[in-house]
């Protein structure tokens, strides 16, 4: 700061003006003047430090200046900087700017909450009943949640004299799976103190999360009350994300509830899903970095020292992107934005024990608000194992080949599958001229295979009977393995016609699953007749 004799009005010099407006409220024994500031050294009364220095912070404010108090080698003092002066008018109304973000959002949020609503009932196409169930339990509550969490933020900063704007929602057009990346609150001016800096950041998480827990628990109760649908419902694709068919990975928070209202984890109510968004979006607020609400609470608990914090939960993220991706966008993010968060203007205040306490919840919020996997696509992941294979003991008299065979299969989703079994004949070697062994191929081999007959017993009990060389139970015949489960599938295999083995293979594949969810097993049997 250049101080000078180039005075800012009467009454004396810029320096003369800046001594005595601190000399009002502290008593100062030595000024020194810097390329860009002028410190001031004081002797700082309890008082001083935290309504003395707030009157200083109101006082210069208005002239242009921003003072920052410090405390370094057993002094304190009060640095003042050159800042932009506050309008002596009231700001041009630029409200259209929110209002246009709001009604964005709230279209977005609706579009997505629209196809929420089609995948949870069962539909193909959007109709006007999806739109609506969509605005109501989905677009309503979520926005609800994100509007009451940054007007927390503004009131609480308008309550301490802090220049905020009106909050700024943020659209995002399908197929972003929610519709919005949230919204937030410019403030306009340096934070005052750290405990009005905690006040801020803690009152938007702690507001949302409190709009939240009414609405997850009504969206779980009716996620209880409601029948799974089908496993044969294929979900169509919009916009390349299947709304029917994501696993939505449940924090500790919600696993808690869900004992007292038990929920399918791929059928939850648009309305859980909104309240399951909300508690996600306010523990991610709260991660420990940069602007984010647990940068302003986790700088105001632990001073300059917030950003190791800041730093382990950058590298955290990183760690945890194998098991999720999006952590390291994440992290990515973060870094780019400033791990480390800027200082307020007062340092030097202390939190009082009921901050504490409440930066205890932020911290519960987060840990329990977090989902290590938060959505993910069923990987198809199906298993089939031989499980045995034995000679049938009274074959049809008809039959020249008989085997019984059976495999385990297993369903390596967390959630239920319907599959169909299918059988092939791969190879066939038949008795040729002075006992040699001969193998069919072309035309000899599909008119083998095709004389074949199959009968499959599903884990179910179902049985169904099936002719050829190639063939599949029909859709109609799937067998439904819940997450994780596992059954017995068994195929008698006749043939008419003499071979001294055959090589058959036996698959599986789910229900609308193309090129993934399948697996297969191969058996080599002997016949029972030359």
């Amino acid at each position: 700061m250049a101080v000078g004799s180039g005075a800012p009005g009467p009454g004396g010099t810029e320096l003369e003006l800046i001594q005595a407006a601190v000399a009002r409220h502290f008593a100062i024994y030595e000024t020194r003047i810097g390329p860009r500031s002028v410190v001031l050294a004081i002797h700082l009364s309890p008082d001083g430090l935290s309504r003395g220095f707030d009157e200083l912070r109101r006082e210069l404010g208005p002239k242009g200046y921003v003072p920052f108090l410090r405390y370094s080698g057993g002094e304190h003092f009060i640095e003042v900087f050159r800042g932009p002066p506050r309008p002596t008018r009231p700001r041009p109304a630029r409200s259209w700017i929110n209002i246009a973000l709001l009604l964005g959002t709230a279209a977005t949020t609706i579009f997505a909450g629209s196809l929420i609503e089609m995948a949870f009932v069962g539909g193909y196409t959007l109709t006007l009943g999806d739109v609506a169930g969509g605005a109501l339990y989905f677009a309503l509550p979520l926005m609800t949640i994100l509007g009451l969490h940054e007007l927390a933020h503004y009131l609480v900063a308008r309550h301490h004299r802090v220049d905020a704007s009106l909050p700024y929602f943020l659209p995002l057009p399908p197929p972003v799976l929610f519709g919005t990346m949230g919204a937030f609150v410019n403030l306009r001016e340096p934070i005052p103190d750290r405990k009005i800096l905690f006040d801020i950041g803690i009152s938007g998480p702690l507001v949302g999360f409190a709009a939240t827990i009414p609405i997850l628990l009504t969206g779980l109760y009716l996620s209880a009350h409601t029948v799974p649908l089908s496993v044969t419902y294929c979900a169509p694709s919009i916009l390349g994300v299947a709304y029917g068919n994501l696993i939505v990975g449940l924090p500790l928070f919600i696993q808690a509830l869900t004992y007292f209202f038990p929920s399918s984890l791929v059928t939850l109510h648009p309305l859980a899903l909104a309240g399951w968004f909300g508690v996600f979006l306010t523990a991610i607020n709260l991660l420990p970095a940069g602007q984010l609400d647990g940068g302003h609470v986790f700088r105001a608990l632990f001073g300059d020292r917030a950003r190791f914090v800041s730093y382990g939960a950058i590298g955290l993220m990183v760690v945890l992107s194998i098991f999720y991706l999006g952590w390291l966008l994440f992290a990515l993010l973060v870094f780019i934005f400033g791990a480390r968060h800027p200082p307020p203007l007062n340092d030097l205040v202390r939190l009082d024990i009921k901050r504490y306490a409440l930066g205890a919840l932020a911290v519960a919020i987060l840990l329990t608000g977090i989902a290590l996997v938060p959505l993910a696509v069923p990987a198809g992941a199906v298993a089939l194992s031989d499980s045995g294979l034995t000679p049938v003991p009274s074959p049809p008299p008809w039959a020249h080949v008989a085997a019984n065979l059976s495999v385990r299969v297993q369903n390596g989703d967390p959630v239920a599958h319907g599959f169909l079994f299918g059988g092939s004949v791969l190879a066939v070697s038949v008795s040729g001229p002075n006992n040699t062994t001969e193998i069919l191929t072309g035309a000899a081999l599909r008119q083998y295979a095709a004389n074949s007959t199959w009968v499959f017993i599903l884990p179910n009990g179902n049985l169904t009977r099936l002719t050829g060389g190639s063939v599949q139970t029909p859709t109609a015949q799937y067998s439904e393995l819940t997450g994780g489960a596992q059954g017995t599938v068994f195929v008698n295999y006749l043939n008419p016609d003499p071979a001294r083995s055959i090589l058959l293979q036996i698959s599986t594949s789910e229900l609308c699953e193309s090129g993934t969810g399948t697996a297969s097993v191969n058996f080599t049997i002997l016949t029972i007749a030359p």
